[in-house]
């Protein structure tokens, strides 16, 4: 099982995207733990979106996720980078998707 994420536009576009073929990055994350207050919520067999105003409170998770989990920090990385576009851009957002 993987956990993808892509940063789309707001007409579906991929403007980039960060893979977890080998479900290392779902093994990682942290589901189901109470001190990750939006990523917990992230669902690992579907969907989840998060929009800029949102990412203001996703990325804090992301980078205490990427300190604590050094076997996947260069994704976490390449993930805050996606975050961090969405967050300065209008009309985009940061989507997980699980499998």
């Amino acid at each position: 099982m993987g956990l993808d994420c892509i940063l789309e536009d707001e007409f579906g576009e991929e403007l980039g995207e960060v893979d977890d073929t080998d479900g290392t990055l779902a093994a990682a994350w942290p589901a189901g733990d109470p001190s990750y207050v939006y990523l917990r919520r992230v669902d690992l067999e579907g969907t989840t979106a998060f929009n800029r105003l949102q990412l203001a409170d996703v990325m804090p998770e992301l980078e205490r996720l990427a300190e604590a989990a050094p076997t996947v920090r260069p994704r976490l990385r390449a993930i805050l980078a996606l975050a961090r576009k969405a967050e300065a851009e209008p009309h985009l957002h940061l989507r997980f998707l699980g499998d």
